[in-house]
């Protein structure tokens, strides 16, 4: 189990969606305007051809980010000789600066009153996305390739960079399904569209009588639940299977219920340009039957059928009991259909404990008869160990700490900045990532609900020398 974490480490470091259209006699000021982005001067007026600046970009930036009040106050001084204390963008700069956004000019300047460009604009909507600008000369047609509408101009308006600034909160960031301003909550979500599902099908089982498992080839999400697009047919005839529902399990995995199956019969299952054939299974009439129970981590028991189950009630905590010592949390049914592993809070000792497991149904539909097991659950007494600790390859503000531990370590307190600190520097921020660090894993197998990364925020580091930790 992810474990409490205290360690104190010792360095000198050097360290998609479519964008909404601007509505008619609107621009993009003033739709950003009007959703809170912006407020214009002390006259609420935006200035919209007037050269957009780097310090007013960074402004922006704070706000696309949902950090504005935040950086507003920042006190920290970053080197950067023409930003002074007094400055009324100064806080918004520092700000910037630790968190990476920008490093200046290069020549230990900000740049202070020089107008942004296309490349800059690009660059700055690319990191408020969170994407990585993979060459700085070619961001701006990497920005349109995200659908980021950035004007070519050596000195953008203020208008234009509304403009890109618009198409870019109507975006989502890496890795989200949700546009950027709605995570901020200032847009409205849109009603979902049916979706594309050109992903196109990459494997189709029967598991049930009634319900068959497809996984795409791509990422669909919610564009997987319409019914309509599915078409299961007796294979190399026109009879159709009827499709009753589709349920998204996961974000390339949908189980859609059908009527009966005949059971050896072979199926075509249809999505726009893609079929897969699969084989329908009979109806098995036996009850599920718990094969054993183990204790696999802290607070996590790992119960296994001998059959595939139904997803519903195997995710049931009420299902579910531990004999005095816990209480039941958290269900969660495997991809395998077989396993599910069940959260307990409160095992204070590594003593026999019981759980009752009841009303589980088969993927068919029957119900388990009520079994009662005898387990031990496992605690997990190894305190984490450091792996490798990395300078940031993009800024000076950043401490990359990789964990080597089998179960990751606790979030909240990996997340606790008073559990670290590093001679000379301010410890801003932590923040714990749910990757499992193996250069030689796939990035499925990346996927963890383990925390074995944590990336420091700190102030500005000085030139590289020796790492203790």
């Amino acid at each position: 189990m992810k474990r409490i974490l205290s360690l104190v480490l010792v360095l000198v470091l050097a360290l998609g969606s479519v964008p909404v259209a601007f509505a008619d006699n609107h621009s993009a000021g003033e739709m950003l305007k009007e959703a809170g982005f912006v407020a214009g001067d002390q006259d609420g007026n935006l200035n919209e051809d007037q050269k957009l600046t780097r310090e007013q970009m960074m402004v922006l930036i704070a706000e696309m980010n949902g950090v504005k009040e935040e950086a507003a106050t920042f006190s920290i001084p970053f080197d950067f000789t023409d930003v002074n204390e007094n400055d009324w963008f100064a806080p918004y700069v520092w700000y910037a600066a630790y968190q990476g956004w920008t490093a200046g000019m290069g020549d230990g300047s900000f740049g202070a009153g020089v107008a942004v460009d296309s490349k800059m604009a690009a660059t700055f909507m690319l990191k408020a996305l969170d994407y990585e600008v993979t060459d700085y000369n070619a961001s701006v047609a990497q920005a349109a390739d995200m659908g980021i509408e950035i004007d070519e101009a050596s000195e953008l308006t203020r208008g234009q960079g509304f403009k890109a600034m618009w198409s870019t909160v109507n975006l989502p960031k890496k890795d989200s399904d949700v546009a950027l301003g709605v995570e901020l909550g200032r847009l409205e979500p849109t009603e979902e569209p049916a979706g594309d599902l050109t992903a196109g099908l990459d494997t189709v089982e029967a598991i049930g009588n009634m319900t068959v498992e497809v996984y795409f080839a791509d990422d669909v999400d919610a564009a997987a639940a319409e019914a309509a697009d599915y078409v299961i047919t007796e294979k190399g005839t026109s009879t159709e299977l009827e499709i009753k529902d589709v349920t998204v399990v996961g974000s390339d995995w949908v189980n859609l219920e059908t009527a009966a199956m005949e059971g050896g019969k072979a199926y075509t299952l249809t999505l726009g340009e893609s079929a897969i054939n699969f084989t329908g299974v009979s109806k098995d009439s036996d009850k599920p039957e718990v094969d054993s129970i183990t204790g696999e981590d802290t607070d996590l028991v790992k119960v296994e059928f001998d059959m595939a189950v139904d997803r519903a009630t195997a995710e049931d905590i009420a299902n579910y009991s531990v004999d005095k010592i816990g209480t039941v949390t958290d269900a969660r049914l495997d991809d395998d259909n077989k396993t599910v592993f069940v959260t307990v809070e409160g095992f204070t000792k590594s003593l026999a404990a019981k759980m009752t497991v009841e009303n589980v149904m088969s993927v068919d539909g029957v119900v388990m008869s009520k079994e009662i097991k005898t387990f031990y659950p496992e605690f997990d007494t190894k305190a984490p160990k450091i792996e490798e600790v990395d300078a940031s390859d993009d800024n000076n503000v950043e401490v990359i700490i990789y964990f080597d531990d089998e179960h990751g370590v606790d979030k909240a307190t990996a997340e606790d900045i008073s559990n670290y600190s590093i001679d000379g520097l301010e410890i801003l921020k932590a923040e714990a990532d749910d990757k499992v660090y193996d250069s030689t894993a796939t990035n499925d197998e990346k996927d963890s609900d383990y925390y074995g990364k944590v990336t420091l925020t700190t102030s500005e580091q000085s030139k590289q020398q020796e790492v203790h930790s």
